[in-house]
Formats: C-alpha cells, structure tokens, sequence
C-alpha cells in the first residue's frame, strides 16, 4: 500500500557564473512523499545575457525538519558572445602587397580592441588566432567546482562535541546572500 504525504517546504536557489551569485530566491513549494520518496517542483524566470557566459551554476538546497541540507546543483554551459558587436570589413577583402586598401570599422563606444596582423606571421605560427573560446578561457574562474581536501574529515579524525540547538531562522539567515552593491 502507497502511502502519500503533502507538505511544504521552503526551497532555495542560487544562480552563479564565474564564482559571482548573480540572481537568487526562495519560494514555498508542495512537496509529496510517496514511500520514503519526496518530490516538488519549483521554477524562476532567468535571463541569461552575456554576464552569465560561459557557464550558469545553479545550486538548490533545502532545510529538512531534521535540520539536515538536501542540496543539489547543475551546470548549464551558455553560448559564448560578447556584449557589444563589432564589425570590420576591408575593401578590397584581398591585396598584394603596395596596393590600397580601406578598412571600415564599426562598434559601441568603450568595446574595441583592435589588433592588425599581416597573414604571413600567421602562415608560420599556427593556432595563434585570438577567437571567442580563447577569449571565454582567459577569464579567472569559469566556473566554481570541487572543494579543498582538506575540507573533508574522516569520522575517526571527528571531534565530537555536545549537539546545541539552533533555530531555522538561524539557519535560514546565515545561507541568505548580500547584496554588496
């Protein structure tokens, strides 16, 4: 015989991309329990620009009765794309040596930087070429991952200390974010 549970939980999430949160929430949601098994749904509107490139993490969590954390994240890899859009185009598009040639460039204010290489230099050091995957991996912290060894005891190197009781509400305040800003 199944038996089913209906409760409401808080759960909450937050949205990461290069080790910064960039949007985050809470929301009340039902939540079944089938046989041991809890399930629920809970959604949020998220606009994923160019701030979010080149990875969005999104990490979900919620507090149990038992004061336990049942968390979860995802990584979503987003399409690689700069703010602003620049356009260069020269005319004629090929020339020899000595000949004119007119370049016309185009871009926002404050988001170009322009680098003019002869094609020769780069017929002898191949793969040299700036493109926008190189650009994405020059950036400090793609994405945050893992955690320090150290970080991780082994139950035989465990102190163990008496249990004290602590609020939700403790609990709620100390996993809410900042705004710095």
């Amino acid at each position: 015989m199944e038996h089913l549970f209906k409760t409401k939980k808080f759960i909450f999430w937050k949205v990461l991309s290069r080790g910064v949160i960039f949007h985050h929430g809470s929301d009340k949601v039902d939540v079944k329990t089938s046989n041991g098994a809890a399930s629920g749904t809970v959604s949020f509107k998220l606009s994923v620009g160019t701030d979010l490139a080149p990875t969005v993490q999104i990490l979900a969590y919620c507090v149990l009765p038992s004061e336990s954390v049942v968390a979860r994240s995802r990584d979503f890899t987003t399409e690689k794309c700069f703010k602003n859009k620049v356009s260069l185009q020269f005319s004629p598009a090929k020339a020899v040596p000595g000949e004119k040639n007119t370049l016309q460039l185009s871009a926002q204010p404050g988001s170009l930087v322009l680098s003019a290489v002869d094609l020769s230099i780069l017929t002898m050091e191949s793969g040299k070429r700036l493109d926008t995957d190189k650009v994405f991996n020059l950036l400090p912290l793609p994405a945050v991952s893992g955690y320090p060894h150290n970080a991780v005891d082994t139950p035989e190197c465990l102190e163990v200390r008496p249990c004290r009781d602590v609020s939700l509400d403790q609990v709620y305040d100390s996993l809410r974010v900042t705004n710095c800003s």
